[in-house]
Protein backbone atom coordinates (compact mmCIF):
# COMPACT_ATOMS: atom_id res chain seq x y z
CA UNK A 1 0.00 0.00 0.00
CA UNK A 2 1.20 3.49 -0.79
CA UNK A 3 1.35 5.81 2.22
CA UNK A 4 2.47 8.74 0.10
CA UNK A 5 -0.46 10.87 -0.98
CA UNK A 6 1.67 12.33 -3.78
CA UNK A 7 2.16 8.89 -5.31
CA UNK A 8 -1.47 7.90 -4.84
CA UNK A 9 -3.39 10.88 -6.26
CA UNK A 10 -2.02 11.56 -9.75
CA UNK A 11 -3.77 12.67 -12.90
CA UNK A 12 -3.24 9.31 -14.69
CA UNK A 13 -4.75 7.46 -11.72
CA UNK A 14 -7.71 9.84 -11.55
CA UNK A 15 -8.21 9.61 -15.32
CA UNK A 16 -8.26 5.81 -15.19
CA UNK A 17 -10.66 5.84 -12.23
CA UNK A 18 -13.03 8.21 -14.05
CA UNK A 19 -12.92 6.37 -17.38
CA UNK A 20 -13.55 2.96 -15.80
CA UNK A 21 -16.47 4.24 -13.72
CA UNK A 22 -18.10 5.85 -16.77
CA UNK A 23 -18.45 2.54 -18.59
CA UNK A 24 -21.65 1.73 -16.68
CA UNK A 25 -23.07 5.26 -16.67
CA UNK A 26 -25.80 6.22 -19.14
CA UNK A 27 -24.55 9.10 -21.32
CA UNK A 28 -26.23 12.48 -21.46
CA UNK A 29 -28.72 13.11 -24.26
CA UNK A 30 -26.35 15.81 -25.52
CA UNK A 31 -23.63 13.22 -26.02
CA UNK A 32 -25.87 11.58 -28.62
CA UNK A 33 -27.09 14.74 -30.34
CA UNK A 34 -23.77 16.62 -30.17
CA UNK A 35 -20.95 14.02 -30.24
CA UNK A 36 -17.50 15.15 -29.12
CA UNK A 37 -14.70 16.34 -31.39
CA UNK A 38 -11.44 18.23 -30.91
CA UNK A 39 -9.86 21.28 -32.55
CA UNK A 40 -6.56 22.95 -31.77
CA UNK A 41 -6.51 26.28 -29.99
CA UNK A 42 -9.22 28.31 -28.29
CA UNK A 43 -11.24 29.35 -31.35
CA UNK A 44 -13.51 26.73 -32.87
CA UNK A 45 -15.26 26.86 -36.23
CA UNK A 46 -17.94 25.01 -38.13
CA UNK A 47 -20.02 25.37 -41.26
CA UNK A 48 -23.68 26.22 -40.98
CA UNK A 49 -25.63 25.53 -44.13
CA UNK A 50 -29.19 25.68 -45.27
CA UNK A 51 -29.96 22.06 -46.06
CA UNK A 52 -33.11 22.68 -48.07
CA UNK A 53 -34.49 20.37 -50.71
CA UNK A 54 -32.05 18.77 -53.12
CA UNK A 55 -31.44 20.41 -56.51
CA UNK A 56 -31.45 18.28 -59.64
CA UNK A 57 -28.24 17.85 -61.65
CA UNK A 58 -28.22 20.14 -64.69
CA UNK A 59 -28.20 18.61 -68.17
CA UNK A 60 -25.20 19.07 -70.49
CA UNK A 61 -23.95 18.08 -73.94
CA UNK A 62 -21.12 15.60 -74.45
CA UNK A 63 -18.62 18.14 -75.77
CA UNK A 64 -19.33 20.95 -73.32
CA UNK A 65 -17.23 22.01 -70.33
CA UNK A 66 -18.55 21.19 -66.91
CA UNK A 67 -20.27 24.01 -65.01
CA UNK A 68 -19.19 24.19 -61.34
CA UNK A 69 -22.00 24.36 -58.81
CA UNK A 70 -21.84 27.13 -56.22
CA UNK A 71 -21.94 26.21 -52.53
CA UNK A 72 -24.87 28.45 -51.77
CA UNK A 73 -26.10 28.88 -48.24
CA UNK A 74 -22.95 27.80 -46.38
CA UNK A 75 -21.58 30.05 -43.67
CA UNK A 76 -18.36 29.54 -41.75
CA UNK A 77 -18.87 30.36 -38.08
CA UNK A 78 -16.02 30.93 -35.64
CA UNK A 79 -16.52 31.31 -31.90
CA UNK A 80 -14.22 31.43 -28.90
CA UNK A 81 -14.71 28.26 -26.88
CA UNK A 82 -15.82 28.84 -23.29
CA UNK A 83 -13.27 28.16 -20.57
CA UNK A 84 -14.20 26.28 -17.40
CA UNK A 85 -11.77 25.64 -14.55
CA UNK A 86 -11.96 24.62 -10.88
CA UNK A 87 -9.73 22.84 -8.39
CA UNK A 88 -9.96 20.81 -5.20
CA UNK A 89 -7.64 19.77 -2.41
CA UNK A 90 -7.77 16.41 -0.71
CA UNK A 91 -9.90 16.53 2.42
CA UNK A 92 -7.50 16.62 5.37
CA UNK A 93 -9.61 14.25 7.48
CA UNK A 94 -9.66 11.66 4.69
CA UNK A 95 -5.93 12.09 4.25
CA UNK A 96 -5.26 11.41 7.93
CA UNK A 97 -7.58 8.37 7.88
CA UNK A 98 -5.71 7.08 4.86
CA UNK A 99 -2.35 7.37 6.60
CA UNK A 100 -3.58 5.52 9.69
CA UNK A 101 -5.24 2.73 7.72
CA UNK A 102 -2.25 2.26 5.44
CA UNK A 103 0.10 1.72 8.36
CA UNK A 104 -2.22 -0.84 9.97
CA UNK A 105 -3.06 -2.82 6.80
CA UNK A 106 -6.75 -2.20 7.43
CA UNK A 107 -9.07 -3.42 4.62
CA UNK A 108 -10.96 -0.12 4.85
CA UNK A 109 -7.96 1.48 3.15
CA UNK A 110 -9.41 0.89 -0.32
CA UNK A 111 -12.74 2.39 0.72
CA UNK A 112 -10.98 5.60 1.80
CA UNK A 113 -9.04 5.65 -1.47
CA UNK A 114 -12.31 5.31 -3.41
CA UNK A 115 -13.82 8.19 -1.44
CA UNK A 116 -10.81 10.38 -2.21
CA UNK A 117 -10.97 9.52 -5.90
CA UNK A 118 -14.74 10.08 -6.01
CA UNK A 119 -14.26 13.48 -4.41
CA UNK A 120 -11.47 14.53 -6.76
CA UNK A 121 -13.20 13.35 -9.94
CA UNK A 122 -16.42 15.15 -8.99
CA UNK A 123 -14.91 18.08 -10.89
CA UNK A 124 -14.81 15.97 -14.05
CA UNK A 125 -18.48 15.20 -13.51
CA UNK A 126 -19.10 18.93 -13.08
CA UNK A 127 -17.36 19.55 -16.41
CA UNK A 128 -19.76 17.13 -18.12
CA UNK A 129 -22.72 18.90 -16.52
CA UNK A 130 -21.48 22.24 -17.88
CA UNK A 131 -21.40 20.75 -21.37
CA UNK A 132 -24.91 19.33 -21.04
CA UNK A 133 -26.28 22.65 -19.79
CA UNK A 134 -24.93 24.39 -22.91
CA UNK A 135 -26.18 21.71 -25.30
CA UNK A 136 -29.68 21.64 -23.82
CA UNK A 137 -29.83 25.44 -23.78
CA UNK A 138 -28.98 25.41 -27.47
CA UNK A 139 -31.65 22.76 -28.06
CA UNK A 140 -34.39 24.61 -26.15
CA UNK A 141 -33.54 28.28 -26.81
CA UNK A 142 -31.29 28.43 -29.88
CA UNK A 143 -28.45 29.95 -27.88
CA UNK A 144 -26.15 29.54 -24.89
CA UNK A 145 -25.84 31.75 -21.81
CA UNK A 146 -23.22 30.88 -19.20
CA UNK A 147 -22.88 32.93 -16.02
CA UNK A 148 -20.83 32.52 -12.86
CA UNK A 149 -17.60 33.62 -11.20
CA UNK A 150 -18.29 37.19 -12.37
CA UNK A 151 -18.33 35.96 -15.97
CA UNK A 152 -21.13 36.07 -18.54
CA UNK A 153 -20.89 34.44 -21.95
CA UNK A 154 -23.57 34.61 -24.63
CA UNK A 155 -23.54 32.55 -27.83
CA UNK A 156 -26.25 33.16 -30.44
CA UNK A 157 -26.63 30.46 -33.10
CA UNK A 158 -28.81 32.78 -35.23
CA UNK A 159 -31.80 30.49 -35.17
CA UNK A 160 -34.61 31.21 -37.62
CA UNK A 161 -37.17 32.99 -35.43
CA UNK A 162 -39.96 31.53 -37.55
CA UNK A 163 -38.93 28.16 -36.14
CA UNK A 164 -39.95 29.21 -32.63
CA UNK A 165 -43.63 29.24 -31.81
CA UNK A 166 -46.42 28.44 -29.41
CA UNK A 167 -49.02 25.72 -29.62
CA UNK A 168 -52.26 26.36 -31.46
CA UNK A 169 -54.00 25.80 -28.14
CA UNK A 170 -52.21 25.33 -24.81
CA UNK A 171 -51.77 21.63 -24.16
CA UNK A 172 -53.47 21.75 -20.76
CA UNK A 173 -56.59 23.25 -22.38
CA UNK A 174 -59.33 20.63 -22.96
CA UNK A 175 -59.83 22.08 -26.45
CA UNK A 176 -56.23 21.42 -27.49
CA UNK A 177 -55.05 18.77 -29.89
CA UNK A 178 -51.24 18.45 -29.58
CA UNK A 179 -51.11 16.18 -32.61
CA UNK A 180 -52.18 19.12 -34.76
CA UNK A 181 -49.06 20.91 -33.51
CA UNK A 182 -46.93 17.89 -34.44
CA UNK A 183 -48.29 18.00 -37.97
CA UNK A 184 -47.83 21.77 -38.28
CA UNK A 185 -44.21 21.64 -37.08
CA UNK A 186 -43.40 18.90 -39.58
CA UNK A 187 -44.99 20.94 -42.35
CA UNK A 188 -43.09 24.14 -41.50
CA UNK A 189 -39.67 22.49 -41.30
CA UNK A 190 -40.41 20.35 -44.34
CA UNK A 191 -41.36 23.34 -46.48
CA UNK A 192 -38.60 25.63 -45.16
CA UNK A 193 -35.69 23.20 -45.03
CA UNK A 194 -36.66 20.10 -46.99
CA UNK A 195 -36.01 17.96 -43.91
CA UNK A 196 -38.31 15.71 -41.93
CA UNK A 197 -38.93 16.07 -38.21
CA UNK A 198 -38.61 12.60 -36.67
CA UNK A 199 -37.86 13.28 -32.98
CA UNK A 200 -39.26 15.40 -30.17
CA UNK A 201 -37.61 16.09 -26.80
CA UNK A 202 -39.57 17.11 -23.71
CA UNK A 203 -39.51 16.60 -19.95
CA UNK A 204 -41.90 14.40 -18.00
CA UNK A 205 -44.23 17.20 -16.90
CA UNK A 206 -44.79 18.21 -20.52
CA UNK A 207 -45.22 14.55 -21.46
CA UNK A 208 -47.94 14.20 -18.81
CA UNK A 209 -49.90 16.99 -20.51
CA UNK A 210 -49.60 15.14 -23.79
CA UNK A 211 -50.60 11.73 -22.48
CA UNK A 212 -53.62 13.11 -20.58
CA UNK A 213 -55.00 15.07 -23.54
CA UNK A 214 -58.65 14.17 -24.10
CA UNK A 215 -58.57 14.31 -27.90
CA UNK A 216 -55.56 12.04 -28.16
CA UNK A 217 -57.15 9.56 -25.76
CA UNK A 218 -60.33 9.65 -27.84
CA UNK A 219 -58.32 8.82 -30.97
CA UNK A 220 -56.59 5.89 -29.31
CA UNK A 221 -59.58 4.61 -27.30
CA UNK A 222 -62.16 4.94 -30.06
CA UNK A 223 -64.62 2.55 -28.39
CA UNK A 224 -64.28 3.96 -24.89
CA UNK A 225 -67.12 6.34 -24.09
CA UNK A 226 -65.50 7.78 -20.96
CA UNK A 227 -62.01 8.87 -21.91
CA UNK A 228 -61.74 11.14 -18.88
CA UNK A 229 -61.35 8.12 -16.62
CA UNK A 230 -59.09 6.24 -18.99
CA UNK A 231 -55.31 6.34 -18.89
CA UNK A 232 -52.98 5.63 -21.77
CA UNK A 233 -49.88 3.52 -21.07
CA UNK A 234 -46.63 5.20 -22.05
CA UNK A 235 -45.72 2.48 -24.54
CA UNK A 236 -49.11 2.79 -26.26
CA UNK A 237 -48.81 6.57 -26.61
CA UNK A 238 -45.24 6.38 -27.91
CA UNK A 239 -46.24 3.73 -30.43
CA UNK A 240 -49.30 5.69 -31.58
CA UNK A 241 -47.29 8.86 -32.25
CA UNK A 242 -44.49 6.93 -33.94
CA UNK A 243 -46.91 5.01 -36.18
CA UNK A 244 -49.03 8.01 -37.18
CA UNK A 245 -46.49 10.85 -37.27
CA UNK A 246 -43.14 9.05 -37.54
CA UNK A 247 -41.93 10.94 -34.46
CA UNK A 248 -39.96 9.28 -31.69
CA UNK A 249 -40.36 11.06 -28.34
CA UNK A 250 -37.52 11.34 -25.84
CA UNK A 251 -38.64 12.11 -22.28
CA UNK A 252 -35.60 13.73 -20.69
CA UNK A 253 -35.99 14.61 -17.03
CA UNK A 254 -32.38 14.93 -15.92
CA UNK A 255 -30.99 18.11 -14.46
CA UNK A 256 -28.48 19.68 -12.10
CA UNK A 257 -28.27 21.71 -8.88
CA UNK A 258 -28.10 25.44 -9.48
CA UNK A 259 -25.20 26.93 -7.51
CA UNK A 260 -26.91 30.23 -6.73
CA UNK A 261 -30.28 28.89 -5.56
CA UNK A 262 -29.35 25.37 -4.49
CA UNK A 263 -32.42 24.11 -6.34
CA UNK A 264 -32.74 21.32 -8.89
CA UNK A 265 -33.06 22.63 -12.45
CA UNK A 266 -34.13 20.44 -15.36
CA UNK A 267 -32.09 20.55 -18.54
CA UNK A 268 -35.35 20.67 -20.53
CA UNK A 269 -37.71 23.35 -19.14
CA UNK A 270 -41.38 22.65 -18.53
CA UNK A 271 -43.70 23.24 -21.50
CA UNK A 272 -40.90 23.28 -24.08
CA UNK A 273 -40.78 20.71 -26.88
CA UNK A 274 -37.82 20.62 -29.26
CA UNK A 275 -38.54 18.98 -32.62
CA UNK A 276 -35.51 17.72 -34.53
CA UNK A 277 -34.65 15.54 -37.56
CA UNK A 278 -32.58 12.37 -37.62
CA UNK A 279 -28.82 12.52 -37.18
CA UNK A 280 -26.45 14.72 -35.24
CA UNK A 281 -27.43 18.32 -34.61
CA UNK A 282 -23.86 19.50 -34.20
CA UNK A 283 -20.76 18.63 -32.22
CA UNK A 284 -19.38 19.23 -28.75
CA UNK A 285 -16.10 20.81 -29.83
CA UNK A 286 -13.18 20.93 -27.41
CA UNK A 287 -10.32 23.37 -27.76
CA UNK A 288 -6.86 23.08 -26.24
CA UNK A 289 -6.60 24.05 -22.58
CA UNK A 290 -3.47 25.83 -21.29
CA UNK A 291 -2.80 22.75 -19.15
CA UNK A 292 -2.77 20.50 -22.21
CA UNK A 293 -0.76 22.95 -24.29
CA UNK A 294 1.92 23.90 -21.76
CA UNK A 295 1.97 21.55 -18.77
CA UNK A 296 1.41 18.09 -20.22
CA UNK A 297 5.08 17.71 -21.18
CA UNK A 298 6.54 19.59 -18.19
CA UNK A 299 7.66 18.47 -14.75
CA UNK A 300 5.60 21.13 -12.99
CA UNK A 301 2.40 19.06 -12.86
CA UNK A 302 0.79 15.84 -14.04
CA UNK A 303 -1.80 16.28 -16.81
CA UNK A 304 -4.14 13.69 -18.32
CA UNK A 305 -6.95 14.14 -20.85
CA UNK A 306 -10.36 12.47 -20.51
CA UNK A 307 -13.66 12.79 -22.36
CA UNK A 308 -11.88 13.99 -25.53
CA UNK A 309 -10.72 17.34 -24.15
CA UNK A 310 -11.06 17.63 -20.36
CA UNK A 311 -7.70 18.19 -18.65
CA UNK A 312 -7.08 16.69 -15.20
CA UNK A 313 -4.05 18.32 -13.58
CA UNK A 314 -2.54 17.30 -10.24
CA UNK A 315 -0.01 19.51 -8.47
CA UNK A 316 1.97 18.91 -5.29
CA UNK A 317 1.65 21.56 -2.59
CA UNK A 318 4.39 21.76 0.07
CA UNK A 319 2.69 24.12 2.53
CA UNK A 320 0.22 22.97 3.58
CA UNK A 321 1.18 19.48 2.43
CA UNK A 322 -1.47 18.39 -0.03
CA UNK A 323 -2.32 17.59 -3.64
CA UNK A 324 -4.38 20.03 -5.69
CA UNK A 325 -6.52 18.57 -8.47
CA UNK A 326 -7.55 20.98 -11.22
CA UNK A 327 -10.05 20.20 -13.97
CA UNK A 328 -10.35 22.46 -17.01
CA UNK A 329 -11.96 22.49 -20.44
CA UNK A 330 -12.28 24.77 -23.46
CA UNK A 331 -15.56 23.69 -25.05
CA UNK A 332 -18.59 24.88 -27.01
CA UNK A 333 -21.34 23.06 -28.92
CA UNK A 334 -21.56 23.73 -32.64
CA UNK A 335 -25.03 23.66 -34.19
CA UNK A 336 -24.75 22.93 -37.90
CA UNK A 337 -28.38 21.79 -38.17
CA UNK A 338 -30.09 24.51 -36.16
CA UNK A 339 -32.19 25.48 -39.19
CA UNK A 340 -33.98 22.13 -38.86
CA UNK A 341 -34.84 22.71 -35.18
CA UNK A 342 -38.32 23.83 -34.10
CA UNK A 343 -38.91 24.98 -30.51
CA UNK A 344 -42.53 24.84 -29.37
CA UNK A 345 -43.89 26.47 -26.21
CA UNK A 346 -47.01 24.51 -25.22
CA UNK A 347 -47.94 26.62 -22.18
CA UNK A 348 -50.02 29.04 -24.24
CA UNK A 349 -51.99 29.02 -27.45
CA UNK A 350 -51.27 31.03 -30.56
CA UNK A 351 -50.78 30.57 -34.26
CA UNK A 352 -47.81 28.22 -34.59
CA UNK A 353 -46.75 29.94 -37.80
CA UNK A 354 -45.95 33.12 -35.86
CA UNK A 355 -42.69 33.51 -33.93
CA UNK A 356 -43.05 33.13 -30.19
CA UNK A 357 -42.63 36.30 -28.17
CA UNK A 358 -39.29 36.53 -26.37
Amino acid sequence: MSENIFDLVTSPALATFWTENQKDVQPWLGDELFPSSKQLGMDISWFKGSRGANIALRPATLDSSVIPRDRNGFQRITERALFFKESKYIDENLRQQLLMLASSNNPAYQAIVARIFDDQTSLVSAASISREIMRMQALTTGGVVVTGNDQRYIVDYNMNQNHKGTAKVAWDDPKSNPLDDFDRVQTIIGEDEGTTITRAVMNKRTWNKLVSNERIKANILANNANTALASIPKAVMLSYIADNYNIQIAIYDKGYTDVASGKFVKFIPDDIVSFIPNGNLGETIFGTTPEEADLISSNVANVSIVDTGVAITTMVKADPVNVETKVSQFVLPSFENIDSLYILDVSKGDDISKPASK
